[in-house]
Parts: structure tokens; C-alpha cells; sequence
């Protein structure tokens, strides 16, 4: 069951899905929903990031390349930098280490242009060895990303658009969690 809310606008009711855990990541998906068109995949064209400008330490976009459906990244915000540790504008995504999960990441991104629904992703991580300084006094931490498909001029998925929010949590063991839904809300497929 989704939660209902007015959307910044005030033009419809958007449901939320109740998974979603972070404030900026449930602005985030309202945004993102509000956007799209009769429950359709939205224009990248009609993407203003200033609209959303609070959120951008945590916003990652990407660029899906038309024929190899590789994923580079164009824009990556601060907070994004400063949890891995290093800039990745201009790197393609399957070069970038973002962790245990890396491959669970990419097979989420590459749904949500398959599919052409958002993909949420939750992921908890033991730290080993942490190379990251500000989490030197942790033994682990959790973040949560949610990505949503943009479509271009000619239809095709072109963009993927996602938040990504690190959680203050006891992280006790590694754990991946994945759903898949569609523009209303609903649920499609978890993991």
C-alpha cells in the first residue's frame, strides 16, 4: 500500500511508496512522479534540477549510451563524492568502485532502462578495511538509492536520474534490498 500525498505543485495526489526511508529520497521520487506524464517515463527535457536544487548533493545523473547501453556519469553531487570517496564525472559507471554490491547496482540501473521503471536500492555494508575518512569510527553504514529512467527525443531511455542517501544506522551484517516499481507506486519485483 502506497502513502498519498499533494505534490509540491498541488496538481494530484502521488503515492509514495512505503519503502522509501529518507525524506530527501521520498521528495526526490513526489519530484520525479509529479514530472511524469500520465504514469509514462518523463522527458529529460521537462527535468529542471534547479526545481529539486536541495536535493543535489545526492543526485546522480547519468548517461545511457545509445549502442552499447553503457552508463556514464554526468553529473554526481557532493555528498555522492565525499561517501565514495572520489569524483567520477565523465567515468562510466562499470568502472567505478561503488562497493560489495557494484554488480547488483548495475543490474538495477540497466532494469530501470529495460524496464523503464524506477529501481530503489538498499544497501548495507560491514566495513572491512575503510578507505573512506569520515566513516574511520564506524563499523559499517547503509545507503539508499533510488534511480528513475528519462526518455529522449526519440523515446528512448537516454537518462537515469537517481538519489542517493546514506543512512545513519548500527549496520549488522551485509544485506541488499531491491524493488522495482512502476510510476504509480507499485510495487513490480523485489529482491
Amino acid at each position: 500500500m502506497s502513502e498519498a500525498i499533494r505534490n509540491l505543485s498541488g496538481h494530484k495526489d502521488i503515492a509514495i511508496p512505503p519503502f522509501l526511508m529518507a525524506p530527501e529520497v521520498r521528495q526526490f521520487w513526489q519530484h520525479m512522479a509529479a514530472i511524469a506524464e500520465a504514469g509514462n517515463v518523463p522527458h529529460y527535457a521537462d527535468l529542471d534540477l534547479m526545481d529539486i536544487h536541495r536535493l543535489a548533493p545526492n543526485i546522480l545523473v547519468l548517461d545511457v549510451e545509445a549502442y552499447s547501453g553503457r552508463l556514464r556519469v554526468r553529473f554526481v553531487g557532493t555528498a555522492i563524492v565525499r561517501m565514495f570517496g572520489y569524483e567520477t564525472t565523465g567515468r562510466y559507471m562499470d568502472e567505478v568502485d561503488t562497493g560489495p554490491y557494484q554488480m547488483k547496482l548495475m543490474a538495477a540501473y540497466n532494469l530501470a532502462v529495460r524496464s523503464l521503471m524506477p529501481q530503489w536500492t538498499l544497501a548495507e555494508v560491514i566495513l572491512t578495511d575503510s578507505t573512506i575518512p569520515y566513516l574511520e569510527e564506524q563499523k559499517g553504514f547503509a545507503y539508499e538509492r533510488l534511480a528513475c529512467p528519462f526518455h529522449g527525443p526519440t523515446g528512448a531511455v537516454t537518462q537515469l536520474v537517481a538519489i542517493l542517501k546514506r543512512h545513519q544506522s548500527d549496520v549488522a551484517r551485509d544485506n541488499f534490498k531491491h524493488r522495482s516499481f512502476d510510476w504509480s507506486g507499485q510495487i513490480a519485483s523485489k529482491e
